[in-house]
């Protein structure tokens, strides 16, 4: 849109705050309007390389091109942190299930290992006591039950003359037949 009004000539207007910087040697650049929005630039012009600027160019673009570009831009910068988001969350889902899944089952096996003898694989002592808690008169079931105490006679001597690892062994072998007749 172009502006003539001879009647402008030889009268002063206030100094708008953009030409001032301009005339300075910045260049400036403001939205301006209020329904139909403008981008108003002042460039400073300089006809020599030295010195203060001679004069300055006054610009208007039109605004709405530049709104435009911005609103998609941040529409595509919403889509992809969006993405990037449930991205980040399935791959911390993923991570935080396999953790969960490998200390459920640790913690079973844990659990699974205190009530076993390491050796032998048989009950150990807290899990005799477990069950037999769970099995004495007067519990819910009242099913009849029994306990048995087995000992190895100088099993002592086979570990002194013949080593740990022999005693390991007749350790093993004897809770096989347990096992078995059990």
């Amino acid at each position: 849109m172009l502006f003539r009004s001879h009647t402008l000539i030889g009268k002063t207007v206030p100094r708008a705050p953009g030409l001032t910087s301009a005339l300075k040697g910045q260049t400036t650049a403001d939205v301006v309007g209020h329904g139909h929005k403008m981008i108003e630039s002042f460039v400073p012009l300089r006809f020599s390389s030295i010195g203060l600027p001679d004069g300055a160019f006054e610009v208007f673009t039109g605004y709405a091109p530049v709104a435009a570009a911005i609103a998609h831009d941040t529409h595509r910068l919403y889509v992809a942190l969006a993405v990037g988001l449930v991205l980040l969350y399935v791959l911390l889902f993923r991570i935080v299930a396999g953790a969960s899944r490998q200390l459920r089952r640790q913690a079973n096996e844990n659990h699974d290992h205190a009530r076993r003898d390491a050796l032998t694989a048989l009950p150990n002592r807290r899990a005799f006591f477990e069950h037999a808690g769970d099995a004495l008169p007067g519990q819910p079931s009242g099913d009849p039950c029994a306990g048995m105490v087995i000992d190895l006679d100088r099993f002592k001597e086979v570990n002194d003359t013949l080593g740990h690892h022999s005693g390991d062994l007749l350790l093993q072998a004897v809770a096989l037949r347990i096992r078995h007749a059990v």
